[in-house]
C-alpha cells in the first residue's frame, strides 16, 4: 500500500514523495525519523493511520508540540480525550494554552468544565513536559480551573515556563518547581506590593539561565531574601513595565541584584511609558561579564 505525501510546505519546496508505509519496520530509526521530519502535519496524520508502525512513528512527532486555545472547549475535549484513550500525553514536550484576554470566554459553564477539566488530566499525564506557557492570562484560567493548576504542580515542565497577567505567587513558593531554566512572569493585577524574586525561584536558582518579568503599575519593588544562593547559570535578566502612569521603575536593589546574578551576560529594562526612567548600572557594580546592558522606552 503507498500514500502520496507532499512535503513542499517544510521541505524541498514542491518535492513530491511517495513511500511505501510498509518498509517502515524494515528501516533503522535513523531513516525513519528523518523521513517523519520532513513531512507537514497533514501527511503525519496520513502516516499514523495507515499502520501500527507507522501510528508508532508518526504519534510522538505529531503531539510533541501542541498549541490549544481555551475558547474552543469543543476543540480541547476532543484532543483531551483522544490523548488520553491513546496513552499519548508523554509525547507532549511543549504546550501552549491561550486564554481569552482578561476573562475567559462566554460559553456554557458545562462545556468549559468538562474540557478543562479533561485538559487538567492530560497535563498530569504529561510526565515528559518540557515547556509549559500560559497567556495571555494564567490567572483567569487557574481561577476558573483549579485542578489545571494542581497538574501542573503534579507534573511541572523541566525546562521553560511561562504564566503571563498572574496575581498570585503563593503556590510557587510553597511548591518550589525545581530544574527550570527559563522563567518568565507577567504580573497585571498584583496582589502585594513587594515581588521576592528569590522566594518563588530557590527551588531552580541553581538552573536558571534566563529571567524574564513583565511588571504592572503597581508593583514596587523587587527584593531578595537575605542569605540568598547566587543564580551561578543565570546569563539574562528581561524586566518590562507597562503602566500608562509616571512611575519609575521599581527599585531593584541593584547591589543585591549583581550579588545573585555573578555571571549575569545579558540585562535588559524596557517601559511603555516615555516618563517612566530606566534604572542603570555604574561601573562600581563590577559585572564582570556583563556583554549587553539594554533600556529603551516603547510608547504604547
Amino acid at each position: 500500500m503507498y500514500i502520496d505525501i507532499n512535503s513542499s510546505a517544510r521541505a524541498h519546496q514542491g518535492t513530491y514523495m511517495c513511500m511505501q508505509i510498509s518498509l517502515i519496520p524494515a528501516l533503522n530509526k535513523d531513516c525513519v525519523a528523518l523521513i517523519i521530519s520532513l513531512l507537514d502535519r497533514s501527511s503525519l496524520r496520513n502516516v499514523a493511520g495507515t499502520s501500527k508502525a507507522g501510528s508508532a512513528a508518526a504519534l510522538p512527532t505529531l503531539f510533541h508540540t501542541v498549541t490549544l486555545r481555551i475558547k474552543y472547549p469543543g476543540d480541547i475535549l476532543k484532543f483531551s480525550k483522544s490523548v488520553l484513550r491513546n496513552r499519548l500525553a508523554q509525547c507532549i514536550r511543549h504546550l501552549t494554552l491561550l486564554t481569552s484576554e482578561w476573562t475567559m470566554p462566554a460559553m456554557p459553564e458545562s462545556e468549559l468544565r468538562d474540557a478543562l477539566s479533561s485538559l487538567a488530566n492530560v497535563i498530569a499525564s504529561a510526565e515528559s513536559l518540557a515547556s509549559l506557557r500560559i497567556c495571555p492570562s494564567a490567572q483567569s484560567l487557574f481561577d476558573e480551573a483549579p485542578a489545571v493548576l494542581d497538574s501542573i504542580l503534579l507534573h511541572p515542565p523541566s525546562h521553560s515556563l511561562e504564566l503571563a497577567n498572574i496575581a498570585d505567587v503563593d503556590w510557587l513558593v510553597k511548591h518550589q518547581l525545581t530544574g527550570l531554566r527559563n522563567f518568565s512572569l507577567g504580573f497585571t493585577h498584583w496582589r502585594s506590593d513587594i515581588l521576592d524574586l528569590f522566594a518563588i525561584t530557590a527551588g531552580s536558582a541553581t538552573t536558571l539561565e534566563m529571567i524574564h518579568l513583565c511588571l504592572s503599575g503597581t508593583l514596587d519593588p523587587i527584593k531578595f531574601a537575605e542569605g540568598f544562593m547566587p543564580y551561578s547559570k543565570l546569563r539574562m535578566l528581561s524586566i518590562a513595565r507597562l503602566t500608562s502612569s509616571d512611575m519609575a521603575f521599581p527599585d531593584f536593589h541593584l547591589a543585591d541584584l549583581c550579588k545573585a546574578f555573578p555571571n549575569i551576560q545579558f540585562i535588559c529594562f524596557c517601559s511603555s511609558n516615555t516618563l517612566t526612567s530606566v534604572p542603570m548600572l555604574s561601573a562600581s557594580m563590577h559585572l564582570k561579564n556583563l556583554y549587553v546592558l539594554y533600556s529603551s522606552i516603547h510608547p504604547t
